[in-house]
């Protein structure tokens, strides 16, 4: 007769497992990086490899090796290097010299107009005493200073003569002056001048006629307005005065 198979006990069932080749005997690994010891086992990580800031206590996606990121403690003497204050000083100082250099040459100063003739005297001049009238041209100079650090170009000047609440003229004068750097320079305006019944003025003109320097002047109110431009920007400059005008010939003396 056979006899029923004998039923393994506990001790053999150990024996069997601990004969068992283990996955690291017999073949060597593909990636022997991938794989965690520990005290009781082997674990293979299928992909991943070690946490290297885990204390060997998990694993990352082996895609994701590249992407680690190194910390760096506060006190690390990398994080304080030497002179660091010193080229952030410099650059702080460069900056702001550079700053107030510009704004220092490039900031816009006054163009100021100025005129220190006392006395206009006649050209052209015509006294005609049955109709009443005189005629005249006076050429009133002036000097433009220019306290800039770039040059400004004078485009045109406009002039209007006044006397005795009456606007005798306005002249308007295109011109192309350039006035460089902190320089200065002098144009002049002409400008007609007339006494007729027309502008109520004709009892002046015997005056005009008298021989006395005395009876041929008057004070006039002269304003001129200039226009200037810089760094593409137009701007003006003007200047208003009292100025005497000679309506005849001073040069003339009786005997």
């Amino acid at each position: 007769t056979q006899s029923p198979p004998q039923e393994k006990t506990g001790s053999s069932v150990n024996m069997d497992l601990n004969t068992e080749e283990s996955p690291t005997q017999g073949q060597p690994l593909r990636n022997p990086a991938a794989v965690i010891r520990t005290d009781g086992y082997v674990e293979l990580l299928r992909g991943r490899v070690p946490c290297p800031t885990c204390r060997g206590a998990g694993s990352i996606p082996k895609e994701q090796e590249s992407q680690l990121v190194a910390l760096i403690p506060v006190q690390d003497d990398r994080l304080k290097p030497r002179r660091t204050c010193l080229w952030v000083s410099l650059a702080i100082i460069g900056c702001l010299l550079t700053a107030g250099l510009l704004i220092f040459f490039m900031f816009p100063r006054d163009v100021k107009i100025s005129n220190n003739v006392k006395l206009l005297l006649p050209k052209n001049l015509t006294i005609d005493l049955k109709h009443e009238a005189v005629n005249f041209i006076v050429e009133n100079p002036f000097n433009i200073t220019n306290s800039n650090y770039f040059p400004v170009k004078i485009s045109e000047a406009t002039m209007s003569v006044v006397f005795a609440e009456k606007v005798l003229n306005t002249t308007t004068l295109s011109m192309d002056k350039t006035v460089q750097v902190r320089s200065h320079n002098s144009f002049s305006i002409p400008i007609g001048i007339a006494f007729n019944k027309q502008n109520g003025l004709a009892q002046l003109v015997h005056d005009c006629a008298e021989p006395y320097p005395f009876y041929h002047r008057r004070v006039m109110f002269f304003s001129v307005t200039a226009s200037y431009n810089f760094l593409g920007r137009d701007e003006e400059a003007s200047l208003s005065m009292y100025t005497q005008v000679s309506c005849g010939n001073d040069t003339l003396r009786l005997p």
